[in-house]
C-alpha cells in the first residue's frame, strides 16, 4: 500500500480507501470479511455516512479488536428516521446519532468528523451560522470525539465557502472526483446537473477549471480530500459512459493526479471488486493512461445517471429507490436477464406501483436522475 500525508496534519492515509456504502446491501459475513480484507491489505480510512443501525453494528463488529487500524470519516447530520436514512442540518438530533455511532463501533471518538452533504450556499450558511453543525463539530473536536473536521460535498461554490467560513479549522473535503463530472461547469446547480446545455462551458481538455482551481486551493490550504464516486456509480465502467468502459486503474489515477487529494473511498460489494481496486498499485503507466479519452472531443453525455448513492431519501412510501433503479438500468432485451431482474425485483420490500409520484426523491437528487419517470417504466417492466 502506498500512503499520503492527510492535509496539513502528520497523519498517513492509504491511497486507497474504503467507501462503506456498498457494505449495507450484502450478507452480514460478506460484510465483514470486506473490512478484514481491506485492513490485512493496509487500507486506513473509510468512509461511513449511512446512519443505519445494522450497518453500524456490522462495522463495529468487522473493526473489533482492529479499530486502531482504521480511520473512520463518521458524518454528522444523517439520521435514521422511520427506518429511512435522512438528512438533517439540527445539531442535536446530529450529535445524537454521533454517540450513537460511537457505541455502535465500540469507540469513543471519530477520526474524521464530515459534517454532511453541503452542496448548496444556504446550506453552508445554515451549518456555519451560530449554534450549528460547525459548532456542534468543533464541540466534539474539543470533547475528544473527533479527531479532525471536515464537509462532503458534490458542488464547488458550496465547498469553497465551507472552507473561507471555516477559517482554517476545515481539515478534510470529501469531493465527488471522476472525469465525467469534471467534465461540468464547478457551479452547475446540483438540480440541473445533467441537462446538456451545461456543457458548453468546458476547458480545453475537457476538464473544467474552476473545479480545478477548488482542488489547487485544498492544497494550498492544506484541506485534504478524499474522493467519492471515483468510478461515478460504477458509470463508467459501461459503454454507455462518455469515455467507453474505463478500469478501475484509470479512474483512480485520474483522482489520484488531481492536487490536494489524500485518499480515494471507493466501494466494495465483493473481495473480487476490492483485489480489482488494489490492483492500481502495481499496474503499469500504460494502464493507468487516461489522456487519450480525455482529449476526445465527442463526448456521450448522458442525463440524468443515478450513482445510487441515497440522497434521493427518505421517500414517503419507505421505497428503497436506488435499488428499484438498479434493476431498471440493468434491463436488457436479453430474455435471460429479464427473468433474473424480475426474480430480483420480486424479493423486494417495496415495488414501483406503490410510487406516489410525489417528487420529493427528484428535488433530493444530486444528479437530476428523472426518478417518477423511470418508476412508472418499472411498472410495464415488472408487473
Amino acid at each position: 500500500m502506498q500512503y499520503r500525508q492527510l492535509g496539513k496534519h502528520n497523519q498517513q492515509v492509504s491511497i486507497i480507501g474504503l467507501g462503506a456504502e456498498h457494505l449495507e446491501k450484502i450478507p452480514v459475513e460478506q460484510a465483514e470479511g470486506i473490512i478484514a480484507a481491506a485492513l490485512d491489505y493496509g487500507i486506513n480510512i473509510m468512509d461511513l455516512f449511512m446512519p443505519n443501525p445494522e450497518i453500524r453494528d456490522t462495522i463495529g463488529r468487522g473493526l473489533k479488536g482492529r479499530r486502531q487500524q482504521m480511520l473512520i470519516q463518521g458524518h454528522l447530520g444523517t439520521l435514521w428516521v422511520d427506518g429511512q436514512y435522512k438528512r438533517s442540518r439540527e445539531a442535536s438530533p446530529s450529535q445524537a446519532h454521533i454517540e450513537d455511532l460511537l457505541r455502535r463501533l465500540e469507540t469513543d471518538y471519530i477520526d474524521i468528523l464530515m459534517i454532511h452533504y453541503l452542496d448548496k450556499l444556504t446550506d453552508v450558511e445554515t451549518v456555519f451560522a451560530e449554534g450549528g453543525l460547525f459548532d456542534c463539530a468543533l464541540k466534539l473536536h474539543q470533547q475528544g470525539k473527533a479527531r479532525f473536521i471536515g464537509i462532503s460535498s458534490h458542488e464547488v461554490a458550496a465547498a469553497r465557502k465551507a472552507i473561507e467560513l471555516s477559517q482554517g479549522k476545515l481539515d478534510v473535503l470529501m469531493f465527488s472526483i471522476n472525469p465525467f463530472h469534471d467534465l461540468l461547469p464547478g457551479n452547475t446547480d446540483v438540480d440541473t446537473m445533467f441537462k446538456f446545455e451545461e456543457f458548453d462551458d468546458l476547458a480545453e481538455d475537457g476538464r473544467n477549471q474552476d473545479r480545478a482551481e477548488l482542488f489547487q486551493l485544498c492544497a494550498r490550504e492544506g484541506v485534504a480530500i478524499t474522493v467519492m464516486k471515483p468510478y461515478a456509480g460504477g458509470y463508467l465502467f459501461s459503454d454507455s459512459s462518455p469515455f467507453g468502459v474505463l478500469t478501475p486503474a484509470q479512474c483512480l489515477h485520474y483522482a489520484l493526479s488531481r492536487p490536494g487529494v489524500a485518499s480515494v473511498l471507493a466501494g466494495y460489494n465483493s473481495l473480487e471488486q476490492l483485489q480489482a481496486t488494489l490492483h492500481y498499485l502495481e499496474a503499469s503507466d500504460e494502464e493507468k493512461d487516461l489522456q487519450p479519452i480525455l482529449q476526445q472531443k465527442n463526448w456521450a453525455l448522458t442525463k440524468g445517471v443515478c450513482m445510487y448513492c441515497n440522497h434521493c431519501l427518505p421517500c414517503p412510501m419507505h421505497l428503497d429507490i436506488a435499488a428499484l433503479l438498479r434493476l431498471n438500468d440493468l434491463w436488457q432485451d436479453d430474455v435471460t436477464v429479464q427473468g433474473k431482474l424480475k426474480e430480483a425485483y420480486a424479493n423486494l420490500a417495496g415495488k414501483a406501483s406503490q410510487c406516489s409520484l410525489c417528487g420529493s426523491c427528484e428535488k433530493a437528487c444530486p444528479f437530476a436522475v428523472p426518478v417518477m419517470q423511470r418508476m412508472q417504466q418499472m411498472q410495464q417492466r415488472f408487473p
